[in-house]
């Protein structure tokens, strides 16, 4: 599930858009404050796809060309590597998502139009996206995290309105109570 989910987000998403494609869209005319942070996520994933592109195309490395980059510089040996890294087959998969002309079903569309945010537009650090060199960006797989009961009833005060830690755990893990959802 999280696979398809992923591919339709990024086909939905597109990873190439014009700018005037992603001033049309619905979710950015919604978004009259957070423009600037979904245009810089944007951008991102427009950017990661671009430099992921090349690595994708090029032959594998040989030692002969690290030899001879170490005879000129050990910083040029540390960044030929760096730029010819392998490219994971579901790094692959989700770059070939977000780059094919492929579009997804109405209801989907409208269902990430409406409901859907983008938590790296949104996640900053001193007020910069995360790296996708180091976390995957959006050419990853996202995980769905769940609390085992212990966790639940360890995280419900004694002062909930249902009355006991017990009552409020049972409610939580029976997704009964409003503030069920992980």
């Amino acid at each position: 599930m999280i696979r398809q989910h992923t591919h339709q987000y990024l086909q939905w998403r597109k990873a190439l858009p014009s700018r005037l494609d992603l001033e049309n869209r619905l979710f950015w005319k919604r978004a009259v404050n957070d423009r600037g942070q979904l245009s810089e996520a944007q951008n991102d994933l427009a950017e990661q796809v671009h430099d992921i592109g090349p690595r994708l195309q090029s032959p594998p490395k040989t030692a002969g060309t690290a030899t001879i980059l170490g005879v000129v510089s050990p910083a040029m040996v540390a960044r030929y590597a760096w730029d010819h890294r392998p490219v994971s087959g579901e790094t692959r998969e989700l770059v070939a998502a977000a780059t094919t002309n492929n579009s997804v079903p109405t209801s989907v569309q409208q269902f990430f139009d409406d409901y859907l945010h983008d938590s790296r537009a949104g996640f900053r650090v001193r007020n910069k996206m995360e790296f996708h060199d180091l976390t995957g960006g959006y050419l990853r797989y996202r995980n769905i995290y769940q609390n085992t009961r212990e966790q639940t009833v360890a995280a419900v005060s004694s002062s909930d309105a249902a009355g006991s830690v017990e009552d409020a755990a049972r409610s939580a893990l029976s997704g009964t109570d409003e503030e069920a959802t992980a």
